[in-house]
C-alpha cells in the first residue's frame, strides 16, 4: 500500500516554502548583525507583562502580540499591557 502513495507536493506549496525559507534566512542575518533591538524589545515586553501581572492585569504573550498588530482584536488586558510597553519605551 505504501508503494502507491505519492509524496509529491504541489508546486505552489514548494514555492511558498522556498519564500518562507528565504524570509527566515534574511531575518536570521538581520538578527546576527544587529541583535540588540530584538533583545531590548523582548526585555521591555517581558518587564511590562511582569509588572502588569503584579498589578493584577493577567494576559499571555500571544494575546499581547496580537494586540500589537491589531487594536480591534485586542482584549482590554492586552491593550493595558501594550500601553505599559509604550510607557516603558518612553
Amino acid at each position: 500500500m505504501l508503494a502507491s502513495v505519492s509524496n509529491a507536493l504541489d508546486g505552489a506549496v514548494l514555492e511558498y516554502a522556498a519564500d518562507v525559507s528565504t524570509a527566515l534566512g534574511r531575518l536570521g542575518e538581520r538578527l546576527r548583525s544587529n541583535p540588540l533591538p530584538i533583545v531590548y524589545s523582548t526585555m521591555i515586553r517581558s518587564e511590562s507583562i511582569s509588572s502588569s501581572w503584579i498589578e493584577g492585569i493577567r494576559e499571555n504573550p500571544r494575546a499581547i502580540a496580537i494586540a500589537q498588530i491589531s487594536d480591534d482584536a485586542a482584549s482590554q488586558n492586552a491593550s493595558s499591557v501594550i500601553r505599559n510597553v509604550d510607557a516603558m519605551k518612553e
